[in-house]
């Protein structure tokens, strides 16, 4: 396993041997969660928007190398089974609006389509460093799962690179049980 995720895992408290092949993949990818999802669960994924603001950050962001006060894009979304409609992760995301592409800026912010499918579409050469995965209770999210809020969750964040400099933040969460 390559030194920065297990890291990652580590700083979390993650044993990668106490976790599935698909939680394992989830957890440590650097390709596009929503392709694999589907490949998992058989079914078209829909996003979900649930908030999604453009607004000056009020603090700094070491990740993305952003002082206060430069515009972000704070974006919401669940990944959702086009026909169970059931909800297979919740992603939260700050992404630099000033570092992308026109066609990114506004397939990011009219379109409901995950990040990823995006970038791919731009043809973008992106470098996904992993920071920090963690398992923790799902909580408030519990409400999006139809679980308890005691549930286990599992968790990761990671930045989009895009010629060295970062270009979003990015923490994905999904159930552990299911998976």
């Amino acid at each position: 396993m390559r030194e920065d995720l297990a890291l990652a895992l580590e700083r979390g408290g993650i044993d990668p041997r106490g976790l599935n092949a698909i939680q394992r993949i989830l957890l440590t990818t650097d390709g596009t969660v929503t392709d694999m999802l589907e490949a998992y669960f058989q079914e078209q994924m829909q996003v979900v928007v649930l908030a999604q603001e453009l607004l000056d950050s009020p603090e700094s962001i070491h990740e993305l190398d952003l002082d206060p006060g430069q515009p972000i894009l704070r974006r919401e979304i669940l990944l959702r089974g086009k026909l169970s409609g059931r909800t297979v992760l919740h992603a939260e995301s700050v992404i630099v609006p000033g570092r992308l592409s026109e066609r990114l800026r506004i397939g990011l912010m009219e379109k409901q389509q995950p990040i990823g499918q995006l970038l791919l579409a731009d043809r973008l050469e992106t470098f996904r460093e992993i920071v920090l995965c963690t398992r923790r209770m799902v909580g408030s999210l519990a409400r999006h799962f139809h679980l308890y809020e005691t549930t286990p969750l599992l968790s990761r964040t990671y930045v989009i690179r895009l010629e060295r400099q970062g270009i979003m933040r990015i923490t994905e969460n999904f159930p552990e049980q299911g998976m």
